[in-house]
């Protein structure tokens, strides 16, 4: 039963992660004295990282 507990609260700790990385990088690229377009690429990268950090995560707590 521990293992079960253990495995939700690391899975609680990912989704809120998930949750505040995206607004993290929004209001840091806006804060950013930089060009537009530089803003809109910086996003897109940023929102391609978390993407593939948030598959990678996931996909191994699903193995554990």
């Amino acid at each position: 039963m521990d293992r079960v507990n253990d495995n939700r609260d690391i899975s609680v700790r990912n989704s809120i992660r998930f949750l505040i990385l995206p607004l993290a990088l929004i209001i840091t690229i806006y804060v950013l004295s930089v060009s537009e377009p530089t803003k809109v690429l910086l996003l897109g990268a940023g929102f391609v990282g978390i993407v593939f950090w948030a598959r990678r995560t996931f996909k191994e707590g699903r193995k554990s």
